[in-house]
């Protein structure tokens, strides 16, 4: 059984689910969230945030001492993460419906398993994505489970290094890979 999220301070402070009219306490109220819903998405394995759904969860709905982050304010919080943490905060969307959380940063992620390709002499080999998240090679390793998004995008991050190429497949998990 997985240990039981630990909730920072703050999430039990009231004032924390109030926008703060001050410019560097909201700034500090801001980081104070996107360290928090990194955390939360890390734990629970979230890759995807359904900012439409997003203040009814417990993530921004605090029933201990009943307060919430209405949900304008959900998505003011999380379209100035985007701006102000581009690598660990992506919209998928115009419409900011859906935002991509990332615990690490593409480039992170993709050092992380270009490591793992190197060291286990897979250089030259061609893999599909779902190889990389849940086949027997990526069993044990950081990786293994990531989601299809932030996957693409660490790929995406070795493509820019030359270490890997992209090709495509019938479906994400059919896409490909080749390691240089």
């Amino acid at each position: 059984m997985a240990a039981a999220f630990e909730w920072p301070w703050q999430y039990n402070f009231p004032p924390f689910f109030t926008v703060q009219p001050t410019a560097d306490t909201r700034e500090k109220q801001v980081e104070a969230w996107g360290e928090l819903i990194t955390a939360y998405c890390k734990h629970n394995t979230i890759e995807v945030l359904n900012l439409a759904e997003a203040s009814s969860t417990e993530l921004f709905n605090n029933k201990k001492i009943s307060r919430s982050l209405n949900q304008q304010a959900v998505v003011d919080t999380v379209s100035a993460l985007a701006e102000k943490r581009p690598d660990n905060f992506m919209f998928l969307d115009g419409n900011k419906d859906r935002c991509l959380v990332m615990w690490r940063s593409p480039q992170e992620w993709g050092s992380i398993i270009y490591n793992w390709v190197d060291s286990t002499g897979q250089n030259g080999s061609i893999m599909t994505l779902y190889e990389l998240r849940c086949g027997d090679l990526a069993a044990g390793q950081e990786f293994e489970g990531i989601g299809v998004e932030s996957l693409r995008r660490a790929l995406e991050a070795l493509e820019g290094q030359s270490k890997a190429k992209m090709f495509e497949g019938d479906d994400d998990d059919a896409q490909g890979v080749k390691f240089c």
